[in-house]
């Protein structure tokens, strides 16, 4: 008996659990492909192009997401004055190259205007073009600050010493606008070998040490000298460091326009956080199609470049008040590249 009230009690519980739960179902808006905009053009031929392409819906982990090229009856840049550069597309790529490449003017507006084949037609504000701003040149100044490091599996607070790279320069003082530094380099590795034959240095390229956008506004050192910070690397190696940074001088416009994108890149995910939002570029739509949401922005700059080979050991022995430490270098068999994978024996110009 005792048995037949058990197997009841537990039917009757099932069924009471199963009933309590309810399917969720979460309707999820179906992706609408849109139209991307991604323009520059400026004073180097290689970096001007024009990048037209629809949207896809974002997949994790997939770092080639297929976008498809936007096809046009025209496509153009255009000042003030009328006289156009055309575009060509690449084929089997989203980017359309210059045609007839014309050297900007700086103080010139320029408009992007194109037309898809489907005879929506679009174009931009008027950007007004910059001027060229060479840096004088690139300093450095040694400082420390708590790391938090992995030690016997344990992770442990340590001061750590790094070096802060600035860009000194001159602003003309010819009115408003932006700078935009982009900054890479090439790093000389050690390693160390019981091997006599060991080619035991390595140079890895760093990609990128400032580690978001890098933009600034000459609002308030128009027509003065002014030191920006253009990244940092640690100096917990002797070996040299190849800073390679370009510096973009671009409209007051297109200034505001990245400051939005990098101010949603760098939230942290606290509460205080500025929610995400679409945001508005400079492309308007000239036909009655109030459907058409097009992304992205048009962007003239000017452009310079300056490189500067750095040595670590040299700045540590200028500011031996820090707490340095130093890293051991990788123990490796006949090369540095067992340990440094993405790296190369081959000394580069810089180090030769």
């Amino acid at each position: 008996m005792r048995k037949v009230v058990l197997i009841f009690a537990l039917l009757f519980a099932s069924i009471f659990v199963n009933s309590c739960i309810d399917e969720v179902v979460i309707p999820i808006s179906e992706f609408s492909s849109q139209l991307v905009v991604d323009g520059w053009y400026g004073n180097l031929p290689e970096n001007t192009r024009i990048r037209l392409y629809y949207s896809e819906m974002y997949q994790s982990g997939v770092l080639n997401p297929g976008y498809r090229q936007a096809n046009v009856t025209s496509l153009y840049i255009q000042d003030l004055n009328g006289q156009r550069m055309n575009f060509v597309p690449i084929p089997n790529s989203i980017d359309f190259v210059p045609q007839n490449y014309i050297d900007p003017v700086p103080g010139m507006s320029y408009q992007l205007v194109f037309q898809l084949t489907n005879g929506e037609s679009f174009s931009s504000d008027f950007e007004v073009m910059p001027p060229t701003v060479v840096l004088d040149s690139i300093s450095e100044t040694a400082f420390e600050r708590l790391e938090v490091i992995m030690s016997t599996g344990v992770n442990i607070t340590q001061t750590r010493t790094f070096v802060n790279i600035f860009a000194n320069f001159t602003d003309p003082g010819i009115g408003d606008f932006g700078y935009m530094f982009m900054t890479s380099g090439i790093s000389e590795d050690f390693t160390f070998s019981e091997n006599d034959n060991c080619a035991c240095t390595c140079y890895t390229r760093v990609p990128n040490i400032f580690n978001r956008m890098n933009l600034l506004s000459n609002e308030v050192f128009q027509n003065k000298s002014y030191q920006h910070s253009i990244g940092s690397i640690p100096l917990s190696s002797l070996g040299r460091f190849a800073v390679e940074t370009s510096v973009r001088t671009i409209s007051d416009n297109n200034l505001r326009y990245l400051m939005k994108i990098d101010e949603q890149q760098k939230n942290t995910g606290s509460i205080f956080d500025t929610a995400p939002f679409r945001i508005k570029g400079n492309i308007r739509t000239q036909t009655n199609s109030r459907n058409t949401i097009v992304l992205g922005n048009f962007f003239v700059f000017q452009e310079s470049n300056f490189e500067k080979l750095i040595s670590r050991s040299e700045i540590r022995a200028a500011s031996l008040d820090l707490e340095h430490k130093l890293d051991t270098p990788p123990l490796v068999g006949g090369t540095c590249t067992e340990f440094y994978r993405d790296a190369t024996t081959v000394p580069p110009t810089p180090f030769r």
